[in-house]
């Protein structure tokens, strides 16, 4: 895996190459980004970079001056240099001093940054340079990272929190159990979105906060965060987190809410923190029209913590739902009705209504129905729950909700999505070289794309973005056995961009290279 270092005065700009493409998928790794040329030749001693991608003109040290900085050094890194003007001048004499290649800002396109890439793998010898064991270049994926660290506070398991700031702050990251905010963030559009979102919260927490940003869910984000300075740390995030949404809407234009939670002096402050964002979160469809929720303003019988939950079988409802089987949702529910019929009055109870209203409201929400046309008598509020008194009121609101979540399995079950899926495997077939991706596809299907996504997979046994690899894969051996055609044109001709990561998933697909199965076609033959 290259690794691949920015430097880029522009916060927008640095979001915008940093979001461009998924990185990881092409077999390369963003290990830092610097906003002048002095910044950046601490991060190439200290990371080691294999491709420096750096604008000409900056503040500071410019990217000429970087580029003649790290002339002589013995492991100096390959350059790709932008600027915003057409300053032809600056451009020959970044390209004398060895830059790769050059590419304008306002024109840069996935596949024109894909190609300079795959041109300096190739000068470097399409493998990473060896680095002896211990040098600071040395590193593995950075969401990777983020990903095993967080996993024991997602889900529930122990952690030894002081080992895991301790991990952070030798990242550079001072976050401090004595004050930690938490923001869990959900947007409206699943991946590839989560590459910009994570860029844009990066640059926006930076001035004021030590944070952590991670992808939990391709439609939900985290955000740990401690104040660079204590005062007011609360009221600084929640400004903050109100801004990250507002920007997510002008800059990417899609609705995202947040729920926010904090923690201070209490053990297991992280965890705590995560909770209280993640309740503020659910919490979100009793606060219509509010963008960030806050976990102090739900309700105080609502928010205690550490509640046993009754709805013991909620992956049922999932299945049931996603499954679109009627037989499932009926057994989850007269299950449900069993379990709470055994029940005295207590506020677990009501905290299993809250969750059980989330996960059906989730549900539509995830797959953008709306759910105000399906679930019209037991739509509830806070107020209502609050005026329960006794769990016969909550077994006769249970049944309202089983019978219009078994109309609206009805009324989906006429609609012959077997066609639909039909004609998008049709569609596939015959436009499989273009730039295709599941938003593009979906929007074909008047559908949103995870709801067409569930319902590719439940028509089809498998999902669209294997079936996808599957059709260009099947095109690419006969275009390897037929023709004459170079691999990185078959690739081109089969809607990979990349040529490595084409012979990845070639591989991947069929256990061979393009290049070893084209001459076993060819000795075949």
């Amino acid at each position: 895996m290259l690794k691949v270092l920015i430097v880029e005065n522009e916060a927008l700009d640095r979001v915008h190459l940093k979001t461009l493409i998924d990185w990881e998928s092409y077999d390369y790794q963003l290990v830092g980004e610097a906003e002048n040329g002095r910044d950046a030749l601490a991060l190439i001693a200290s990371l080691g970079p294999d491709v420096v991608i750096t604008d000409i003109r900056m503040p500071v040290v410019n990217g000429l001056e970087l580029m003649a900085a790290c002339r002589d050094k013995p492991e100096k890194p390959e350059f790709l240099i932008m600027s915003g003007y057409d300053d032809y001048d600056l451009v020959r004499r970044g390209l004398t001093l060895g830059a790769y290649d050059y590419l304008r800002k306002l024109e840069v396109t996935p596949r024109s940054l894909l190609e300079a890439l795959a041109g300096i793998r190739a000068r470097l010898g399409t493998r990473e340079r060896v680095r002896e064991p211990g040098h600071p270049g040395t590193s593995v994926s950075a969401a990777a990272v983020q990903s095993q660290l967080l996993g024991p506070i997602l889900r529930g398991q122990p952690y030894d929190e002081g080992a895991l700031i301790k991990i952070w702050n030798q990242q550079g990251v001072f976050l401090s159990a004595q004050a930690v905010s938490c923001g869990l963030i959900r947007i409206d559009e699943p991946a590839p979105l989560g590459r910009s979102v994570l860029g844009i919260a990066e640059e926006i927490l930076r001035d004021w906060f030590y944070a952590v940003c991670a992808e939990v869910k391709p439609d939900q984000f985290l955000v740990f965060a401690t104040a660079r300075t204590p005062e007011n740390q609360d009221d600084r995030f929640e400004q903050t987190l109100e801004r990250l949404v507002e920007m997510l809407s002008i800059y990417l234009n899609f609705e995202a809410r947040a729920g926010i939670g904090s923690s201070h002096s209490e053990p297991q402050g992280l965890r705590r923190a995560y909770d209280r964002a993640s309740m503020a979160l659910k919490s979100r469809f009793f606060f219509e029209g509010r963008r960030t929720i806050l976990w102090k303003d739900v309700p105080a019988g609502i928010r205690q913590e550490n509640h046993p939950s009754i709805l013991s079988r909620k992956e049922d409802l999932r299945l049931a739902l996603d499954s679109q089987r009627k037989e499932l949702l009926n057994s989850f529910f007269d299950g449900l009705q069993e379990e709470i019929g055994g029940l005295e009055w207590s506020a677990s109870i009501k905290e299993g209504l809250i969750e059980l209203n989330y996960l059906v409201r989730e549900y539509f929400e995830v797959n953008q129905l709306d759910s105000s046309r399906f679930l019209k008598r037991s739509r509830m509020t806070y107020e209502d729950i609050g005026a329960m008194q006794d769990v016969g009121e909550v077994r006769r609101w249970m049944r309202v909700l089983a019978e219009e979540l078994s109309e609206f399995l009805t009324g989906e079950a006429k609609v012959e999505y077997s066609r639909v899926v039909m004609a998008t495997k049709k569609y596939l077939s015959d436009h499989f070289g273009e730039d295709l991706t599941l938003s593009i596809v979906a929007a074909q299907a008047g559908l949103s794309p995870h709801y067409f996504s569930s319902l590719f997979k439940l028509h089809s046994g498998v999902s669209f973005s294997d079936y996808l690899n599957n059709v260009r894969v099947a095109a690419a051996k006969r275009l390897l056995a037929e023709s004459d055609l170079l691999i990185y044109e078959v690739a081109e001709k089969c809607g990979y961009h990349d040529c490595f990561y084409f012979n990845r998933i070639f591989k991947k697909k069929t256990g061979t290279s393009p290049g070893a199965y084209r001459r076993l076609a060819v000795e075949g033959s």
